[in-house]
């Protein structure tokens, strides 16, 4: 609005891409990031997300660092398909672009990621073996439609292999020689990714191995429930959970998260608790977000909740021996905190999930760097199934807004 009120001119916008991605301290030596939201030429039409970028704010005065002459292309509407494909499958990537001086290249790079062999963001290894490919608007091999601003590239099948993490990203450059690659500098996810699956196999186990007998559940059985995947190194989840015994409140493990077919890629994890953090052997987790990216749950029955998480809490759904063997298994929070919400009274909502974790080559743990001959398949203790877990809504701003509470403070009360 000018100084007589009158709107000169307004834009609906979001947090991530194609938007930048702003809210968050960015180091000085980064120019370009920071937590204001600036036009980077006034000419531009502002309805698109690439006409932005964060920066520092310089008030009263052209938005210096990251004002140009000359912007570089537009991209956005990128999209993979199938959302979560399984083994031999072809995956197609498109994106749209626009230049007004013309596009003069779009260039796919992807990266595979392998189980067992897990790469953080920060990893020196994150930064090579990008596989580089071309994006076409020609019509052929997947391309909808020629000459629609629609750039598309198909992943080959021999790049889907059961349980690999592939990302990837795309680099656009115009006619003039100006490049852009997105996501932006500015996003704490700096790819995008999918995540290869054939589905949940089925799982043998005994309540006490060689004494009770061994029960067998079937895929139909295994998949009843929803699944959460965490993709990390085998060193960081052994640390995390056993080894480190971290007591703080910061996430210092990082690794992905795949549910429901979304790809929740560097994410940052920690075991949560107080006192008894490390004492029941299965402890909980508690998982961190990154801004701009976060976590859509789902009920026990399937809905998805109307806010989305930037925090994850693990129940381990143990059974409390000091508590006379009751066998709660989780249900001890999650009746409670239901007869709570029934009752009126506004409580953290919970669903049971199967977490499995991949930091390891084979699935069944039937062979790894520990045991190399093994081939008569592992201990029921083995491979990635790490059980039954319920989660536990976070109890902040969001709880707030999705128990249609009041904006404002919320207070955590102890002893």
């Amino acid at each position: 609005r000018d100084a007589a009120g009158t709107v000169v001119d307004e834009v609906e916008y979001q947090l991530g891409f194609p938007w930048p991605t702003v809210g968050d301290a960015v180091p000085p030596e980064r120019p370009g990031t920071g937590p204001s939201l600036q036009l980077i030429n006034p000419a531009l039409d502002n309805d698109l997300g690439g006409s932005w970028r964060s920066a520092l704010p310089t008030p009263a005065a052209a938005n210096k660092r990251v004002l140009t002459a000359h912007a570089p292309p537009q991209i956005r509407q990128v999209q993979h398909a199938p959302r979560q494909p399984r083994s031999g499958t072809v995956v197609t990537i498109a994106a749209k672009v626009t230049d007004p001086d013309g596009v003069g290249s779009v260039v796919l790079w992807y990266q595979v990621v392998p189980p067992g062999a897990y790469v953080a963001r920060f990893d020196p290894q994150y930064a090579d073996g990008w596989t580089m490919v071309p994006m076409h608007d020609d019509g052929l091999a997947g391309d909808a439609r020629a000459g629609d601003d629609t750039f598309t590239v198909q992943i080959p099948p021999g790049v889907q292999v059961h349980r690999r993490l592939v990302r990837y990203k795309i680099m656009v450059t115009d006619s003039l020689g100006f490049s852009i690659v997105v996501p932006y500098v500015d996003d704490p996810q700096p790819n995008f990714a999918y995540f290869v699956y054939d589905g949940v196999p089925a799982w043998r186990g005994a309540v006490q191995p060689g004494v009770t007998p061994v029960v067998e559940y079937p895929a139909e059985v295994m998949r009843s429930l929803p699944v959460y995947h965490l993709l990390s190194k085998k060193s960081d989840v052994e640390d995390a959970t056993w080894l480190a015994k971290y007591a703080g409140s910061d996430y210092l493990w990082y690794g992905t998260l795949v549910y429901d077919g979304v790809v929740y890629d560097h994410i940052r994890y920690r075991m949560r608790g107080g006192t008894w953090r490390y004492a029941m052997g299965k402890h909980m987790w508690k998982i961190d977000f990154p801004r701009g990216h976060y976590f859509q749950a789902r009920d026990d029955y399937g809905n998805p909740y109307r806010t989305k998480w930037d925090k994850l809490n693990f129940s381990a759904c143990i059974q409390q021996g000091s508590f006379g063997q009751r066998g709660e298994q989780g249900m001890f929070e999650a009746v409670s905190f239901r007869l709570f919400n029934l009752a009126g009274c506004p409580a953290s909502k919970t669903n049971y999930v199967q977490f499995r974790v991949i930091d390891e080559l084979y699935e069944d743990g039937t062979r790894n760097a520990a045991h190399p001959p093994l081939t008569s398949g592992g201990t029921q203790y083995d491979g990635d199934l790490w059980g039954l877990y319920m989660t536990i809504e976070q109890m902040d701003g969001r709880f707030l807004e999705e128990h249609d509470l009041p904006d404002g403070n919320l207070y955590k009360m102890d002893n």
